[in-house]
């Protein structure tokens, strides 16, 4: 055997050995992705404000055909979160178990065995299509972050490939150095973006949402002026309650101040106990 092929073989085996690293941090993205998706459903209210929202109008849990909803604003909901981070799991996994039968392969380096070439240039095109569909996906807003990062984290294991492709063709050990480089660099990069991922779960999906179309008022109660609505899956900044704890204030999903709304409609929001009491403003009068 010729130097050369000599140290392709063992930059192959080191590069194989490599391609390991992958796999887990790819499994961390799929499971923070998958926990997302587990999490995604509508949160509980505490016993407290279950007890308060039994006195609460049930008027308010929808706008009416009487009523019709207007400037209503729509932000992410935790299921297209979820279904947004379950497809792009579904990519990272694809590219992790490719990396992982290449590893497999590389750490028996055939180099003339076409059988052998096959199976290593399948594995690569798992690796290159997974990459392709991830570019594809359309994340919510809120999302475009953690999809520019695992996007650009696929992107050196895309560019590996060619790398790898070049060095087994060439038995350029150069390439294969390369190639390893690009895969520790998907690894951390992948690492970053399951980080970001368990970051955004810990902001959006467990903050107070709104569980259905809702009315905005001037005041705990609805006798007072309608001033908006929210949709179903608004995210809310809860400030405060009334005495009775049926009712919240929040900041205004539309913009600047402050709005009521009826606490049965609002998930997981703060135990009431720790919510500071709120003037009641003046009941509107009637002419």
């Amino acid at each position: 055997m010729e130097k050369s092929e000599k140290s392709t073989l063992r930059k192959l085996i080191e590069w194989g050995c490599t391609g390991t690293l992958v796999l887990f941090l790819c499994i961390i993205v799929g499971i923070a992705a998958v926990a997302v998706t587990d999490q995604s459903s509508t949160g509980q209210q505490s016993a407290g404000q279950q007890a308060a929202s039994a006195r609460a109008q049930p008027s308010e849990a929808a706008i009416s055909s009487s009523q019709p909803s207007q400037n209503v604003p729509t932000t992410l909901n935790s299921a297209d979160a979820g279904q947004y981070l379950a497809s792009m799991s579904d990519k990272a996994m694809m590219i992790a178990t490719a990396m992982q039968n290449l590893s497999d392969l590389l750490q028996n380096p055939k180099l003339f065995d076409n059988n052998w070439r096959i199976m290593v240039a399948s594995q690569m095109a798992v690796i290159r299509i997974a990459y392709q569909d991830m570019t594809k996906l359309q994340p919510p807003p809120e999302l475009n972050e953690i999809h520019s990062a695992a996007v650009d984290a696929a992107g050196d294991c895309n560019k590996a490939m060619d790398y790898l492709a070049s060095g087994i063709d060439n038995m350029d050990t150069e390439a294969l150095g390369q190639a390893q480089s690009l895969i520790m660099s998907c690894s951390s990069k992948f690492e970053h973006a399951t980080a970001l991922v368990n970051k955004f779960k810990l902001r959006v999906l467990h903050a107070p949402t709104i569980n259905t179309g809702a009315n905005l008022r001037a005041g705990p109660g609805t006798n007072y002026p309608r001033i908006g609505g929210a949709a179903k899956g608004t995210t809310v900044t809860v400030i405060g309650r009334n005495e009775a704890g049926d009712w919240l204030v929040i900041q205004n999903p539309h913009g600047d101040g402050e709005v009521w709304i009826a606490a049965f409609l609002v998930d997981n929001a703060p135990p009431t106990a720790t919510l500071p009491i709120h003037e009641t403003p003046p009941t509107p009068s009637h002419q």
